[in-house]
């Protein structure tokens, strides 16, 4: 999808986002950037926030699916993606 306005409930001192053509070299430049610094995000995981994220946001597993693969508690399988998260948003906010 290609945003080239903001949309138009939103405010008026919002810039205007140009972005390259979804299959122009420019667009599959920057999704390999994005992807680099993504991985690089995740290689600064501790490998339990690592492995529970990756289960629960790319292999859709469930918290108690989570919890039995690694054999920690549900709770802590909840604290850890918590925690991956704010620590991705952070590291990925440049790429907002």
């Amino acid at each position: 999808m290609r945003r080239d306005a903001a949309p138009p409930h939103a405010g008026a001192g919002r810039a205007r986002v140009e972005r390259p053509a979804p299959d122009s070299p420019e667009r599959s430049a920057e999704v390999d950037a994005g992807l680099a610094a993504l991985a690089g995000a995740l290689d600064g995981l501790r490998p339990d926030q690592r492995i529970c994220w990756v289960l629960r946001e790319l292999e859709g597993l469930g918290y108690a699916e989570i919890a039995a693969v690694t054999g920690a508690s549900e709770d802590a399988v909840r604290g850890r993606i918590h925690r991956a998260r704010v620590q991705l948003a952070e590291v990925m906010k440049p790429w907002r």
